[in-house]
């Protein structure tokens, strides 16, 4: 099945998926493609297979030095490699971290902004400017991120986390072939699909939800409550077909309203404790979708997408499901260890919370999110 949307062309499912490729790359006249993928998922997700084989494409110039949370050095290697190449499109297939890469290399290499100037915030344009990137195709092997279709990337510098944006970052054309997911492990099926759950549930109470981001923040919310449980436990095609398209309205939904106040802390939690990013946030949502219950934020459209009759049952539904798929706490955070994410909070996710919260009260928050995990609560020393 194929969508269109204003920015991109979007192939479902793994019928025709090769030959819904090798048409869009006949379409673009492409003739120098640049790969932009994981180094080991690559080949165990059968993308390799996949492009060589059914799509029936060279792959002569690949990139996949980057870690699994890119940073500034990564992206530097990345667009050295861009210019040794000068390809004329661009292939990203992998996870979020993957797709984030594919989008930054195109963005900085096309344009040559600098990048340092543009993470230290020193360059910015005064006003909103226009610009063609370089055809990028994106192919996601997990289920979580959204990254195939935000105009949005994440890259950390120093350890803080950056979010690179302009709407010509969306890629052109995505196709999501689930077959490509069946190799993810349980864990990484549960972060990933956290990730997808949270991004659908904030997306629906940030200040910029409009009512089409609600739509799809709707779809991703229902698609992940009623298949993540069985996609890490007893994964099946209809599952993993489920979650696939999960995460990617759950990315149509954020590129319009953006994340709220799990992901605001969640990259401190990553950068300084080491949870990947679906974990970090799977944390946090039970008790902050608890705290949003209590201060009358939560919308009966909201509470509609849970199938958990009573209003006041979904955070424990949340908590029940983290708890299941294996999203606990790992540690014990000490009291300076809560001061230290909620001191590096992101200010713009924050921001786009319905709620104020003081640093007292993101405190509060974050510890009562550790006691509501299965493991223990943080030491008050």
């Amino acid at each position: 099945m194929i969508k269109k949307f204003t920015n991109q062309e979007v192939n479902f499912g793994a019928d025709c998926s090769s030959d819904y490729l090798k048409k869009r790359v006949s379409e673009l006249a492409v003739r120098k493609i640049l790969y932009v993928t994981g180094k080991d998922s690559f080949q165990q997700s059968g993308a390799m297979d996949f492009l060589r084989i059914h799509a029936m494409l060279k792959i002569e110039h690949r990139f996949s030095e980057f870690r699994a949370n890119p940073n500034y050095n990564d992206l530097m290697n990345g667009l050295e490699y861009f210019q040794k190449v000068r390809p004329d499109c661009i292939l990203a297939v992998g996870g979020g971290s993957v797709l984030d890469m594919a989008k930054l290399i195109n963005f900085f290499g096309t344009t040559k902004i600098d990048p340092e100037g543009y993470l230290d915030g020193w360059w910015r344009p005064k006003t909103p400017f226009m610009m063609k990137l370089l055809p990028c195709i994106a192919i996601p092997t997990t289920a979580g991120s959204g990254s195939e279709t935000t105009q949005f990337s994440v890259l950390y510098k120093n350890k803080i986390k950056h979010s690179v944006e302009h709407p010509a970052m969306i890629p052109d054309t995505v196709i999501l072939n689930p077959e490509l997911t069946t190799n993810m492990t349980p864990y990484l099926t549960a972060c990933t699909g956290m990730d997808a759950l949270s991004q659908g549930v904030e997306s629906y109470w940030a200040v910029g939800a409009t009512n089409e981001s609600r739509i799809y923040a709707g779809k991703a919310i229902r698609l992940a409550t009623a298949f993540l449980e069985r996609a890490v436990k007893k994964p099946d095609a209809k599952s993993r077909k489920s979650m696939q398209e999960a995460a990617f309205w759950a990315g149509r939904a954020i590129n319009i309203s953006k994340t709220t106040i799990c992901h605001a802390l969640s990259y401190s939690i990553t950068s300084h404790f080491g949870y990947p990013h679906g974990h970090a946030v799977g944390l946090l949502l039970p008790a902050v979708f608890e705290f949003h219950l209590k201060m009358g934020i939560v919308t009966t459209g909201l509470i509609d997408c849970f199938d958990c009759g009573n209003h006041k049952n979904i955070p424990a539904f949340l908590r029940n499901l983290t708890e299941s798929i294996g999203i606990i706490c790992l540690k014990t955070f000490l009291v300076k260890d809560i001061e230290l994410i909620a001191s590096e909070v992101n200010i713009e996710r924050i921001g786009n919370n319905p709620v104020t919260l003081s640093p007292a009260d993101l405190c509060e928050l974050l510890i009562k999110a550790m006691a509501m995990s299965p493991s223990a609560p943080p030491r008050l020393v």
